[in-house]
C-alpha cells in the first residue's frame, strides 16, 4: 500500500531501506503504521524507536502505543487469536517485546522503549521501569522516571524519590 506524502510516494521499505528515505518520508511512514495489525509494521515501528531523528523515534512511540490500544481492546472484546499468530499481534505479546527493549544494548531504544511504555500507561509495566531507573545512562534513568511517574502507580515512589538524588542533571 503506498501513501502520499506531498509529491513523495512512499511504498513500505524494509530494513535498511527505511533508513535511507528522509527524515520526513521516514515520520509520514511510521504515522502510516499507527494501529495496523501486522508483524511487519510492528517490527517496521520496533526498530523506529532508535532512529537517529528524534521526531520519527517519537512517533514510533505513539504509533506503538495506537497498535497497543488498538490490540487491547481486541483482548477486551474477546476476539480470538488465531493458530500461528505471531506474539506482537498480541496485546501481550508487543508488552513483552517492550519490556525486552529496555534491555537492548543501545541506550537510546531503551529510553524510547520507556517512552512508549508512559504512553502506554500500563501498570505492569512498572516493575521493568524501575529496574530501568538503575540503568548505566541517564537518558534511559530519566525516561524511566518520567514513565513510571506517568503511570503514577504507588509501588514505584521509592524509586522516584531516588531518582530526585540521581548525580546526574538530565534525571
Amino acid at each position: 500500500m503506498a501513501s502520499y506524502y506531498g509529491t513523495e510516494v512512499i511504498t513500505p521499505p524494509s530494513g535498511p531501506g527505511l533508513r535511507t528515505l528522509t527524515s520526513m518520508a521516514r515520520w509520514a511512514r511510521v504515522s502510516s503504521l499507527a494501529g495496523q495489525i501486522s508483524a511487519s509494521a510492528v517490527q517496521e515501528l520496533l526498530d523506529c524507536l532508535s532512529d537517529h531523528d528524534p521526531l520519527v523515534s517519537w512517533q514510533a512511540r505513539v504509533a506503538l502505543a495506537t497498535t497497543a490500544a488498538r490490540l487491547r481492546r481486541r483482548a477486551r472484546t474477546g476476539m480470538p487469536v488465531w493458530n500461528g499468530q505471531k506474539r506482537e499481534l498480541t496485546f501481550s505479546g508487543l508488552f513483552a517485546l517492550l519490556c525486552e527493549g529496555l534491555e537492548d544494548t543501545d541506550p537510546q531504544r531503551r529510553a524510547a522503549t520507556a517512552d512508549a511504555l508512559a504512553l502506554w500507561g500500563y501498570e505492569p509495566a512498572v516493575s521493568s521501569l524501575v529496574r530501568a531507573t538503575r540503568d548505566s545512562q541517564p537518558l534511559v534513568r530519566a525516561s524511566a522516571a518520567t514513565a513510571l511517574g506517568h503511570i503514577g502507580d504507588k509501588s514505584a515512589v521509592a524509586s522516584l524519590l531516588s531518582a530526585l538524588s540521581d548525580p546526574s542533571m538530565w534525571v
